[in-house]
């Protein structure tokens, strides 16, 4: 009876799987949800690592982790190349090569971190140490390449889970990660080991949560590509196109959330470093939140365009009223907060918190500038993209439907709005360009040819 119903159960859920398209608007939304709440599952596990952390070790060992968790997150996301987007994009109109693409993709970046990670490695030597501890420091550098390598694929995972129209196990891995990281967490800390415990944390459930996800990707890439029928791939100029410019818009976000709090340890010392460390993750969180404000506030551009002027106006005073309020009263309750949060020796980073933010006030005005382009009048204004909103171009209306039908969530990434703006002012300005020269050639044939047209009408 239980098998009966399980098989019941399986063949149900197939059904409405099969009767939601995979670019509807309840499969946009379905996967939607399923990717915010697995953000907010890493955000909030990271942000209880890390107070767990503050509360078992001294500021010193969590400035030694922190430099191997920011070297990390750097190198894996710098050689990531916005793959995660691509594979969304490409992966459900692959067919039976989806299995070629998923491999390819991860055969090119792992190699291209654990290089990366390598090279990072050697030149700070500090990171290979912390992940050592009394063990030889190249034991720590192979624990770093291997978790750079790791990481670096992890969020293609997720991208090839949504892809093939299971976003909701997104959830649940990230959950199992993050449950397993803070496990191993508490547990080698508590044993004594320190700065180690946490690298080691982060190394043994990448390591262990990589391998099992590719053992399940390959199963469900191998059902998926026998069930479909011949696709095709993304020529490499067409791969190089979509992806060069978002890559490097990648590697100018992870540069400015992850560099710096390893060039503060590096430079300052440990403690310092770890007390900057926690400073910087509130700021960063701050920032990303005003970043996803300042794109929606954007969509109204995709709406009227005509009134690009009004709208960026608008947004300027909403982003200002919104979060000045807030940067003011976390400058205010700077110290007792950190106080709270993670304890008495990290509220004497209060100062640097305060001028953080105070520098957080003009991040806004590059925020609205990036949001909305003052240099053109109304027609380049710059809305965010998503999935159930049209470009502002109506030129580029039948890319972005194209893309977003392949994949809910692509245009909702900043590379990848980045890249739907690009295009857009192309397509319009080459429009603009092709009806010039058409004006042009229209002027030059009437006065060519209707004057003579009508000399002979009349002399005949």
């Amino acid at each position: 009876m239980g098998a009966s119903f399980l098989e019941r159960w399986r063949r149900g859920r197939q059904r409405r799987a099969l009767a939601r398209p995979a670019g509807s608007d309840e499969s946009s939304a379905h996967t939607g949800v399923a990717l915010s709440v697995s953000s907010v599952i890493g955000a909030l596990a990271g942000l209880l690592s890390w107070v767990i952390a503050t509360r078992l070790v001294d500021p010193a060992e969590i400035g030694k982790a922190s430099q191997f968790v920011s070297a990390l997150l750097l190198v894996a996301g710098a050689t990531q190349l916005n793959l995660d987007v691509g594979l969304m994009r490409w992966l459900p109109g692959a067919g039976r090569a989806a299995g070629r693409l998923v491999w390819r993709t991860m055969l090119l970046v792992m190699p291209l971190a654990a290089v990366v990670a390598l090279v990072y490695a050697v030149t700070l030597p500090d990171i290979g140490r912390t992940a050592a501890g009394a063990a030889s420091p190249w034991l720590g550098v192979v624990l770093f390449v291997l978790a750079a390598a790791g990481w670096s694929v992890f969020t293609l995972h997720d991208s090839v889970l949504v892809a093939l129209r299971r976003p909701w196990w997104t959830v649940w891995r990230n959950a199992a990660f993050a449950l397993s990281r803070i496990g191993l967490l508490v547990v080698l800390c508590v044993l004594g080991f320190g700065a180690q415990g946490i690298v080691l944390s982060w190394v043994g459930s990448i390591v262990f949560w990589i391998a099992m996800g590719s053992l399940v990707l390959a199963v469900l890439v191998r059902r998926a590509a026998a069930r479909s029928a011949e696709g095709s791939l993304p020529t490499r100029r067409e791969a190089v196109r979509f992806l060069g410019p978002t890559a490097v818009a990648q590697l100018g976000t992870v540069l400015l959330y992850d560099q710096i709090p390893a060039l503060v340890v590096a430079r300052y010392g440990d403690a310092t470093g770890g007390r900057f460390f926690l400073v910087w993750q509130a700021l960063v969180v701050v920032d990303v939140a005003a970043t996803f404000f300042m794109n929606a506030l954007t969509l109204g551009v995709a709406q009227e365009p005509a009134q690009s002027a009004r709208l960026a106006a608008a947004a300027r005073r909403r982003l200002l009223v919104v979060f000045l309020p807030l940067l003011a009263l976390g400058a205010l309750v700077a110290a007792p907060a950190l106080d709270l949060v993670f304890g008495a020796a990290y509220a004497e980073a209060a100062d640097v918190l305060r001028l953080l933010l105070a520098g957080m006030a003009f991040r806004l005005v590059v925020l609205h500038e990036r949001g909305f382009d003052r240099r053109s009048a109304g027609r380049w204004a710059t809305p965010a993209c998503s999935s159930r909103a049209p470009c502002w171009s109506p030129s580029s209306l039948s890319w972005c439907r194209s893309v977003t039908a392949r994949s809910p969530t692509c245009c909702r990434s900043r590379s990848a709005t980045w890249w739907c703006r690009r295009s857009a002012c192309l397509r319009f300005w080459r429009s603009r360009r092709s009806d010039v020269r058409r004006r042009r050639l229209r002027s030059t044939f009437d006065q060519q040819f209707l004057p003579t047209a009508a000399s002979r009408s009349g002399g005949s």
